[in-house]
């Protein structure tokens, strides 16, 4: 007994194929119509202070393709600074010793640490580019803003922000 196969409706995905056939591409193009991940808020909070009048910011909550955005302000006037980056979470503040100021912490942990360019303006704006890529949503990422008073070699501390990368 010979199976006799009739075209398929005209969809255009569908084009070509048989009723045999329909079932499996309508159940494939369900599939690619939803999402397979679900959907990930991004965020950008502050955590703990900073000390010598260093704050870090942070822009817009990062998300896949975006920009995670975050300014460094309250350099001292004759001084350096720079963004200090991880991948994770920040962590208790621990507090630093010479030659950071009196009360300055740690956020960042032990952990490894990528430092950003070193700035001497008072306000410098740090922008990290997330690649287009789902696998980056969800993505904890640390920063934390250091500064070098260079007249008198004191060195500060800023809070630190933690950001989630959102899909």
């Amino acid at each position: 007994m010979a199976i006799r196969t009739t075209p398929c409706p005209s969809r255009r995905f569908l084009e070509g194929t048989t009723m045999k056939h329909t079932s499996l591409a309508l159940l494939a193009a369900s599939f690619l119509s939803f999402p397979l991940q679900a959907q990930i808020a991004g965020s950008c909070t502050s955590t703990g202070g900073g000390c010598g009048g260093l704050i870090l910011t942070c822009g817009a909550p990062p998300r896949v393709g975006g920009l995670l955005t975050a300014t460094l302000s309250g350099l001292p006037a004759v001084g350096l600074g720079t963004a200090i980056v991880r991948i994770g979470t920040t962590v208790p503040g621990t507090p630093l010793g010479a030659p950071f100021a009196l009360g300055c912490q740690n956020y960042m942990g032990p952990a490894p640490t990528l430092s950003l360019p070193l700035t001497f303006a008072p306000n410098t704006v740090y922008v990290l580019s997330i690649p287009q890529a789902p696998a980056f949503a969800g993505l904890p990422i640390a920063m934390q803003g250091l500064a070098l008073d260079i007249p008198i070699f004191t060195t500060y501390s800023s809070n630190a922000i933690d950001a989630i990368v959102g899909s």
